[in-house]
């Protein structure tokens, strides 16, 4: 696995638990862009569902985004039976209306959402004006999302693999995992 970041951690210990596993990472565990996320893991796809469905077809894009959905629950659940403690909680988010989806975008793009089980709701703009204080705007509110401390995700999900017998190559001072 080349890197030991957030997603070689994540790579390593779920392939060490039936393969040999090398970790290699030149500038050590944690580092690069690991300590610089925002923390916020979402299971929102960059490509709205409403224009993903256009692209590919509605089933394939559903798909998608119900697997986002499950992959983010999925690692909640994995995180919680390895007993890591990186301060995960449930966060919703605040999508504005802007230049990708306008208000009428938002409203058909929280009805796709809901009509393939995943939960939102359509915030006209005097609600996102009462609830959250901003100005002529309407909103999409998901559900479900994760915030979390990406460091110590990082290190729990290689302390795991190591554990398993994965070895680590890289500049390292130990108790730094």
């Amino acid at each position: 696995v080349v890197g030991a970041g957030i997603s070689g951690a994540l790579v390593a210990e779920a392939l060490s638990s039936s393969f040999a596993v090398v970790i290699a990472d030149r500038r050590g565990p944690v580092k690069g862009s690991t300590p610089a996320s925002t923390a916020l893991v979402e299971y929102e796809i960059d490509t709205p569902l409403t224009d993903l469905a256009k692209k590919i077809g509605a089933t394939k894009a559903a798909r998608a985004w119900q697997r986002s959905h499950l992959a983010l629950h999925a690692l909640a659940a994995r995180t919680r039976a390895l007993d890591i403690s990186c301060n995960m909680t449930r966060r919703d988010n605040l999508y504005l209306a802007g230049n990708g989806l306008d208000a009428a975008g938002l409203r058909t793009e929280t009805e796709a959402r809901r009509a393939i089980g995943l939960e939102t709701a359509f915030l006209p703009r005097k609600e996102v004006e009462r609830r959250f204080g901003i100005r002529n705007r309407a909103a999409l509110l998901a559900y479900d999302d994760a915030a979390l401390d990406p460091r110590r995700l990082t290190g729990g999900y290689l302390r795991a693999a190591l554990a398993r017998g994965a070895v680590l190559y890289a500049p390292v001072k130990i108790g730094e995992i």
